[in-house]
């Protein structure tokens, strides 16, 4: 008897835990992946010359940034993320690291696409004043 009900219930178990990555992989990771690529892409198409390269730069940091806190967050079953790491590999700064140390780590992966938003407010305004230098 114990024979039979053993392969089926692996089978569920199995089925349970690929369909809860997929889920994971398609509706949390796939969609920030997908912003980062399209991010970059916008970045690269639009803001050309080497008087972008900080922003861009910058921008790119802060993707791999949020990845790595989203994955930590998923990862861990810590309150907070610590994010130390990611100022000594030059991700961010000081005062960045002080700000996800504050937040929930699950929001902690929201707070570097703000930071994405701000730089890139800051290029486009720079774009505008400048009459479209870049393209």
């Amino acid at each position: 008897y114990l024979n039979q009900c053993v392969p089926i219930i692996l089978a569920v178990y199995v089925h349970t835990s690929m369909n809860r990555w997929w889920q994971l992989r398609t509706r949390g990771l796939g969609r920030a992946l997908t912003a980062s690529v399209n991010m970059c892409m916008t970045m690269g198409a639009v803001f050309q010359g080497p008087h972008y390269s900080y922003g861009k730069d910058l921008i790119f940091r802060y993707i791999i940034c949020s990845i790595i806190l989203m994955h930590r967050a998923l990862r861990t079953t810590e309150a907070r993320i610590d994010c130390t790491d990611l100022y000594k590999r030059h991700y961010i700064n000081k005062k960045e690291v002080q700000m996800l140390r504050s937040c929930p780590k699950f929001q902690a992966a929201m707070v570097p696409w703000v930071w994405i938003l701000r730089v890139a407010n800051e290029m486009v305004k720079h774009f505008v004043q400048n009459g479209g230098e870049g393209i």
